[in-house]
């Protein structure tokens, strides 16, 4: 019977591919994903990191251009970290970083999370600079009297990070149920596909003046913005909101 290793008290996040184009190319087979906090524990989660870090190390060896030696050191920290989840649960004592290589680990993450906050940031001011233009069109075409339901409306892109599900959650009816969950969190900067291909966004006026309560829930879960729309509004003005948001 195979030793069960609980689940996972915290997430492990895969390690970010190595910056060199050619190296990263080299390494993708043996690239350890990342793991989540809640799920079961598997030894083959400790196995792939060992053999991430010890192909880094090889890699290091013979080609030094193409891996760094912080990316060699990354590697062995997730390893570390994946050994103090796995070993306790499978009865063995983890080995304990020196506090150097903890301080280390530390200086890192907080590098990594502040280059990933300049990248939210950058993306977040390209996205608000495309949605001006896309509102300008948009605006145009609402505000032609004459304009076709066949009229076509420019997505926006995503200017929110995260994911809008509470917000769906807080302003769908008692009647209307919440959309299907996203597979993945798309970030700032995507734009969604239109209602005809499988999507979320209106892709004309027709489609804008008929879109449903769960339509609606299924843009605010997308876009992470509830486009001022409060519990109590009909369809109409959830629409109209809507309309707001794209002009």
């Amino acid at each position: 019977m195979a030793l069960q290793l609980g689940n996972y008290v915290s997430s492990v996040p895969a390690l970010p591919t190595v910056a060199n184009e050619v190296g990263a190319g080299l390494l993708v087979a043996s690239r350890a994903e990342a793991v989540v906090a809640g799920t079961p524990r598997k030894w083959e989660d400790l196995y792939d990191a060992i053999d991430e870090e010890q192909a880094r190390k090889r890699h290091r060896k013979l080609y030094p251009a193409n891996v760094t030696k912080d990316e060699v050191v990354q590697s062995t920290f997730r390893k570390q970290t994946l050994e103090q989840e796995i070993a306790p649960a499978a009865g063995f004592v983890a080995a304990v970083a020196p506090p150097w290589a903890v301080s280390m680990q530390n200086h890192l993450n907080n590098t990594q999370n502040q280059l990933n906050n300049i990248q939210i940031q950058l993306a977040t001011l390209l996205a608000s600079s495309q949605n001006r233009v896309a509102r300008k069109k948009n605006a145009f075409v609402l505000g032609n009297d004459d304009a076709s339901g066949n009229a076509a409306l420019m997505p926006l892109q995503k200017a929110v990070t995260g994911c809008g599900r509470d917000r769906a959650l807080a302003v769908r009816t008692a009647t209307t149920g919440l959309p299907p969950a996203l597979l993945e969190v798309p970030p700032v900067g995507a734009v969604p596909q239109t209602l005809a291909d499988q999507g979320c966004f209106p892709g004309n006026v027709g489609e804008l003046e008929r879109l449903t309560h769960s339509q609606v829930l299924a843009l605010i879960q997308y876009y992470n913005n509830d486009f001022l729309i409060v519990q109590g509004d009909d369809i109409v003005s959830r629409r109209m909101k809507f309309k707001d948001f794209l002009k």
